[in-house]
């Protein structure tokens, strides 16, 4: 981890505070039985003089959340998934994935970047479409390479796009270019002398940039002592002009199993006459003779407040980042969905408040915001992030300490928490409301979600209707 000790005039703080995550029980049940009894939970003191509170919590958190109807889903007897939806907007189009469940965490020693040079190599042949004829047939149809004919390859998977005209010849050709890369990728040693340059490129374009430099201090302050440390999905210099068709053979071998994998449609066709596409391409690919075990993510320990400092000439505002790794799982109940709901609502006041002193002119700060997102399959990050002019660094910094340490002891105000709801109901409100509109590709990334995750699967009805009912069920003591 780099390390600065003088303050600089450009510098991004990056600090991952010590959790603590207040969140509502979620009651267990045997199954055996249906019971009214209700669970009660004693949060932590709150009251100044030192009482605590009780919070009664309704059994039905521990429901499952419903599922989406409309999604038709199924495994076949090689353990592939499907999911297939139905949706017009915008129409005559048709988004395909494939899923695969890798990444650089299963990388071996020899293989750094490897998930992700196979992703490329995917471009430059399979048995039927030898070298870039991939790409010509599929461009001679319309799609782009890029924009229509795509890929990405994190820590924890790899997925394939493509994004087809609603064509019943082009929509065939598509789901057996998805069969070919799950199968039948030639890696040729000619062919991966020519993609160590282009990999390369992306490489330097990535990582040598400012926001490189962001993201490996990023991973230097969280990855340490997690199976993600070392594991950066681009690899390095001397790995991508190390790759060889033998090493990324066996990479392939290994994870390219159809239990690994799923296969996900959505658009303007025919639901049935999708499912029987895809069952006559996959329901024959073998399951491969690898049967390692997946290495499993892990958060990072929070158990200790760490700090990081890049001071770089490029950043002309200081940014302070506190963020919060959080362990995640599966969305799975009521109770899940609550949890998530109680957190953001937290994150909301906290960066509403700071962000209010500073446009008074009460804190050394330009404003303050909240966000969250997963770095990782196995954590996110609950993130305040508040900016500063370069004179008022060390002043900031001391200031959202302080209040921290103010919001943990006082808590916030019924106004605050109010107002906070409000926001968040606006947004739940405003996402039920532009349903209609909602494209084929956030359906098919919520479905890769959902598979790979284990998100929920629910409708923008059903997650509305939680979700408000879940607003004006929450308190201010449980948050």
């Amino acid at each position: 981890m780099r390390k600065r000790r003088t303050w600089r005039s450009h510098v991004i703080a990056i600090v991952a505070m010590l959790v603590i995550v207040a969140s509502a029980c979620t009651p267990q049940s045997d199954g055996a039985t249906t019971t009214t009894t209700t669970v009660s939970v004693r949060s932590t003191t709150v009251a100044s003089d030192g009482s605590s509170t009780t919070t009664t919590i309704d059994p039905a958190l521990a429901i499952p959340l419903p599922v989406d109807e409309s999604v038709l889903t199924g495994t076949l007897d090689n353990g592939l998934r499907y999911y297939i939806r139905y949706n017009d907007s915008p129409g005559a189009r048709v988004e395909l994935r494939l899923a695969v469940d890798v990444g650089s965490l299963q990388e071996d020693p020899d293989q750094a970047g490897y998930a992700h040079f196979l992703e490329h190599m995917m471009f430059n042949g399979t048995t039927r479409f030898p070298r870039n004829e991939l790409t010509s047939v599929l461009e001679s149809f319309g799609p782009r390479f890029g924009p229509d004919i795509n890929a990405y390859t994190s820590f924890d998977e790899t997925v394939y796009e493509l994004s087809l005209p609603n064509d019943d010849d082009l929509v065939e050709l598509g789901v057996e270019v998805l069969r070919e890369w799950a199968t039948e990728a030639t890696l040729t040693e000619t062919d991966v002398v020519e993609e160590r340059g282009v990999v390369f490129e992306e490489w330097r374009l990535r990582d040598e940039g400012l926001a490189g430099r962001v993201n490996e201090t990023f991973q230097e302050l969280l990855f340490p002592g997690t199976p993600y440390e070392g594991k950066a999905p681009i690899g390095t210099p001397a790995s991508i002009q190390a790759t060889t068709p033998d090493i990324l053979e066996r990479f392939y071998g290994d994870w390219y199993r159809p239990e690994r994998m799923a296969v996900i449609a959505v658009g303007d066709f025919d639901v049935k006459a999708m499912e029987l596409l895809i069952t006559e391409q996959f329901s024959t690919v073998e399951s491969g003779e690898g049967d390692r075990d997946a290495i499993e993510g892990e958060a990072p320990d929070a158990t200790q407040t760490k700090a990081a400092v890049l001071a770089d000439p490029e950043v002309a505002v200081t940014s302070i980042d506190l963020l919060w790794p959080v362990p995640v799982g599966p969305v799975e109940t009521v109770g899940d969905r609550r949890s998530r709901l109680v957190n953001d609502l937290a994150m909301t006041m906290l960066a509403t408040r700071l962000n209010d002193d500073a446009l008074r002119g009460d804190l050394p700060l330009i404003g303050a915001s909240n966000s969250s997102f997963s770095f990782t399959r196995a954590f996110s990050v609950a993130a305040i992030s508040a900016a500063a002019t370069p004179e008022n660094t060390q002043a900031a910094v001391e200031t959202l300490r302080i209040e921290l340490a103010r919001a943990e002891a006082h808590g916030f105000t019924q106004r605050e928490f109010d107002r906070a709801t409000d926001e968040v109901a606006a947004v739940v409100d405003q996402w039920y409301e532009s349903r209609g509109s909602k494209q084929d590709g956030e359906f098919a990334a919520e479905l890769v979600a959902r598979d790979l995750a284990g998100g929920p699967m629910m409708s923008t009805e059903q997650a509305h209707d939680i979700d408000s009912h879940l607003l004006a069920t929450i308190e201010l003591g449980d948050v």
